[in-house]
C-alpha cells in the first residue's frame, strides 16, 4: 500500500498512523533473536527438586516486568532438555492457551516453557517493542485463530509489522 500524507508530518501506511521518518520493519528484523523455551521431563524429579535457575510459565506473564519464577530447575534438566535460559529485559509472549497474547519483560534471566515466545532486542527498544505488543494484542490473537485453540506462532510473530523510529532518535 502506497503511503499517503493525512496531515503535516504524518503518514498513513498498511499498518496505520505513523510520523513521516518513521518505517515499518518486520519484528524478525527488529529483534536480534526469535526462539521459545521448553520444559524439562517432569518425570525426572531431578529436573526440578532443589533447582536454581528460574523457570518462567505463561501463567506468569502479567503483561509486566518479570523479577522471579513460581518453578526453578536444575542445571541438570537445563541441559538435557530443550529449554534454554534468556537474558535480561527479553520480551515473552504467551503463544496460546488461556493466557495468548499475554506479555511479560524479564528482570533476572531465566528460562521459559515452550509457550513462551522470547523476543531478544540488544538495541535498548525492548520496553518500546512491550508496549507496542501490548497495544496490539487483539491483533495478534485475531492473526492466530482458525480451527480450535487461537495460535500466535513464532512464524506469525516474526513476520509481525511494527513501527519503527530512526535509528537516529535518542531511545528514552
Amino acid at each position: 500500500m502506497m503511503s499517503e500524507s493525512i496531515r503535516d508530518g504524518y503518514k498513513i501506511t498498511e499498518i496505520g498512523e505513523m510520523p513521516e521518518e518513521w518505517e515499518i520493519v518486520k519484528l524478525y528484523n527488529y529483534a536480534d533473536k526469535i526462539t521459545s523455551g521448553g520444559t524439562p521431563n517432569r518425570e525426572m524429579k531431578e529436573y526440578f527438586l532443589n533447582g536454581n535457575i528460574s523457570w518462567i510459565k505463561t501463567a506468569e506473564l502479567r503483561d509486566r516486568e518479570i523479577y522471579n519464577s513460581e518453578e526453578k530447575i536444575t542445571d541438570l534438566g537445563l541441559s538435557e532438555s530443550s529449554a534454554k535460559v534468556f537474558p535480561i529485559n527479553t520480551v515473552l509472549i504467551a503463544m496460546y492457551g488461556a493466557t495468548i497474547g499475554k506479555l511479560g519483560i524479564l528482570k533476572e534471566k531465566c528460562a521459559t516453557n515452550q509457550a513462551c515466545c522470547a523476543i531478544i532486542c540488544n538495541n535498548n527498544s525492548y520496553e518500546y517493542l512491550l508496549y507496542y505488543l501490548l497495544n496490539s494484542r487483539e491483533k495478534l490473537i485475531s492473526l492466530g485463530a482458525g480451527a480450535g485453540q487461537p495460535n500466535i506462532s513464532q512464524g506469525i510473530l516474526k513476520w509481525f509489522q511494527i513501527p519503527f523510529p530512526p535509528r537516529t532518535a535518542p531511545y528514552r
